[in-house]
């Protein structure tokens, strides 16, 4: 890559540090996107299912 884009004098190893810490940021932000989408619909499913034990039973104290 240092081929086609100079960085400074020739610093092969500071480009592929900067290449390596950019691609390890990436891969950070995608696996918390999907781990906070995932925790999200794991929360939102944990709260319907008490919603629907909370109706049941407050439809056996009624006696229905």
């Amino acid at each position: 890559m240092d081929h086609y884009l100079k960085i400074g004098n020739n610093n092969i190893h500071m480009a592929a540090i900067l290449y390596n810490l950019m691609v390890i940021g990436i891969l950070v932000l995608v696996v918390t996107t999907i781990l906070a989408t995932s925790l999200k619909r794991d929360l939102s499913n944990i709260e319907l299912l008490n919603i629907s034990k909370r109706e049941k039973r407050e439809g056996r104290r009624r006696g229905n």
